[in-house]
């Protein structure tokens, strides 16, 4: 029983983690096409929204964590429990230290209605908003397919 529930709290504080900045990419992308004044209150949202996913993404290692800890044939020795720790802790930096930062500048860039800007300040965030992303989908393969098991 400990171990079903800490598996869906895992999987459900990744998926709320991944399949949040997967949303939010997207309604950027799209509010980009329409206008600098879509592309505000988006990114406004994303400069807002890092304390949701640093909550989410220290759900998931922490329940991934007591899963390795409490079940039996689990070990930090694993390649594919070291490949998710490893993101982790990037992912962390990258939302905290450059994502963030990052959608700060776009929010007021877009808000101040400087379009030079905020397409400078989105070209900044949309490639460590990719690299962050891509990590995770390698995060969420290597626990699907226990890489090295």
């Amino acid at each position: 029983m400990l171990y079903n529930s800490l598996k869906l709290v895992h999987v459900l504080a990744v998926t709320a983690w991944f399949g949040g900045g997967i949303m939010l990419t997207l309604l950027l992308g799209r509010a980009a096409r329409t206008s600098t004044a879509a592309v505000a209150p988006v990114a406004r949202l994303g400069a807002s929204i890092g304390p949701f996913f640093g909550a989410a993404g220290g759900v998931a290692f922490l329940a991934g964590i007591a899963l390795v800890l409490t079940t039996n044939g689990l070990d930090f020795e694993e390649a594919w429990i070291g490949i998710g720790i490893v993101i982790y802790l990037v992912s962390a930096f990258i939302g905290a230290r450059l994502i963030g930062p990052r959608y700060e500048a776009l929010a007021t860039a877009a808000e101040a209605g400087d379009e030079s800007a905020t397409a400078t300040a989105r070209s900044a965030l949309v490639p460590v908003t990719m690299i962050d992303l891509t990590l995770l989908t390698i995060a969420v393969a290597a626990m699907v397919f226990k890489w090295g098991a």
